[in-house]
C-alpha cells in the first residue's frame, strides 16, 4: 500500500494531519477528508494508485510466463500467460489499491526462487531467494504461513535428495539437519533483519491492546498463557508497528467474517466452501460446459448454464489496457 501512494508524493498535496480525524485515528473519516477534499481531484489520486497496483500485475504475469517456459516450452507459457490475465479473479483485484495481486506475486515469487536456489544451490540463487522472502514478509502480513510451506519445501528436498543418494533414511535426516536447519535460521534472522530496518528500530511493547490480550487469554494453552502475558507486559521488541500489526490480525482473525453459503450464515467459514465455489461458480463449470454440449445435453440446459457467465463478461469489458500490453510482450518473448 506504501507502493501504491508513492505517485502521491510527486502531486504536492495537502497533508491533512492538522485535522481532528487524524489526531484521533478515526481512519475511514480521515481517508474521504483526504482524498476527496484536497488539491488534485480524488479521481486521479485513486487512478494513480491502481496504476501501482498493475505494475504488481504485470510482473506476476511476466513471472507466470518465464517460470512456465523455463519448464514446458514457449506454447505453455503464452497459454499459462493468458490464462492468468484474463482470469476473473485477476481482472477484479489486478487494478484495486489491496493486497491480493502483490501479494499473490509476492508469493509465487518467493516459490521461484525456491526452486532456483534448490535447482542450483548458489549464492546468487540463494540471495534472490532471501530477497523475495523479505518482499512477501513486508507485503502482507498473513505471510508468516508461507514460512511453514518453505520448511516442509526444505525437509521433502532433502528427504528426496538424501533418499536417492545413499537409500538411508537417517542419512536423509542428517542432511536436513545440518545443511537445510542453519539456512532456515539464517532466513529468519535475515528476514528479520529486514524487517526492523523497514519499519524502524523502536523498542516498544506491541502486545499491550486490550484486543491482543484477550486474544492472548482465550487461545494461548494455559501452560504457557502465564509466560506470554509477561512476555507481552515486560518485554520490549524493535520494528514494533510491525509486530503491532501481526498480533492484531491474527487477533482479528480468530473472530472471523460474516459469511453466507447454501442458506446458511456464519462467521469461522466451512470447509466446503471453495470446492464447492469451484465447483459451482469457478473455472471447472467454464471447462464443463463445452463438455457437456458435446455429450447431447438439451440446449436449454445449457443456456441456463451459461447464463451464470455474466462475472466473465463483465470482467472482459473493463480489462485494462496494460494487460493487453502484458500479454502482448510475453507473446514476444
Amino acid at each position: 500500500k506504501e507502493i501504491a501512494a508513492l505517485p502521491l508524493l510527486f502531486m504536492h498535496l495537502e497533508s491533512k494531519t492538522d485535522g481532528p480525524y487524524f489526531h484521533q485515528s478515526q481512519l475511514w473519516n480521515f481517508g474521504p477528508e483526504f482524498i476527496y477534499n484536497n488539491t488534485v481531484p480524488g479521481e486521479s489520486l485513486i487512478y494513480a494508485g491502481r496504476a501501482m497496483v498493475l505494475v504488481f500485475f504485470a510482473l506476476l504475469g511476466i513471472l507466470v510466463f518465464r517460470w512456465t517456459r523455463e519448464l514446458f516450452g514457449d506454447g505453455a507459457a503464452l497459454t499459462s500467460l493468458v490464462l492468468t490475465m484474463f482470469a476473473p479473479n485477476f481482472l477484479a483485484h489486478g487494478s484495486l489499491i489491496t493486497t491480493d495481486v502483490p501479494i499473490a506475486f509476492a508469493y509465487l515469487f518467493t516459490c521461484y526462487t525456491l526452486w532456483k536456489y534448490l535447482d542450483h544451490p548458489k549464492w546468487p540463487e540463494l540471495a534472490w531467494f532471501f530477497f523475495a522472502f523479505l518482499f512477501a514478509t513486508l507485503t502482507k502480513y498473513t505471510t508468516v504461513t508461507l514460512v511453514i510451506g518453505v520448511l516442509i519445501t526444505f525437509l521433502a528436498h532433502s528427504a528426496i535428495v538424501g533418499f536417492r543418494r545413499t537409500k538411508a533414511i537417517k542419512a536423509t535426516i542428517l542432511d536436513f539437519a545440518w545443511k537445510k536447519i542453519p539456512l532456515f535460521l539464517l532466513l529468519g534472522i535475515t528476514t528479520l533483519a529486514g524487517v526492523i530496518v523497514f519499519y524502524g528500530i523502536n523498542y516498544q511493547q506491541p502486545f499491550q491492546g486490550e484486543e491482543t490480550l484477550q486474544f492472548i487469554q482465550t487461545n494461548v494453552p494455559e501452560t504457557f498463557r502465564a509466560s506470554f502475558l509477561w512476555f507481552a507486559q515486560n518485554v520490549r521488541v524493535p520494528g514494533y508497528y510491525f509486530f503491532e500489526g501481526l498480533v492484531s490480525v491474527l487477533a482479528h482473525n480468530k473472530g472471523g467474517h460474516d459469511s453466507f453459503l447454501l442458506g446458511d450464515f456464519g462467521n469461522m467459514g466451512w470447509w466446503y466452501y471453495f470446492p464447492f465455489l469451484v465447483l459451482v461458480r469457478g473455472n471447472l463449470r467454464r471447462f464443463a460446459v463445452p463438455a457437456v454440449s458435446e455429450a447431447g445435453v438439451p440446449p436449454v440446459t445449457i443456456r441456463a448454464t451459461v447464463v451464470h457467465f455474466h462475472d466473465l463478461h463483465a470482467a472482459a469489458r473493463v480489462v485494462h489496457p496494460a494487460r493487453l500490453v502484458v500479454v502482448g510482450a510475453g507473446a514476444g518473448l
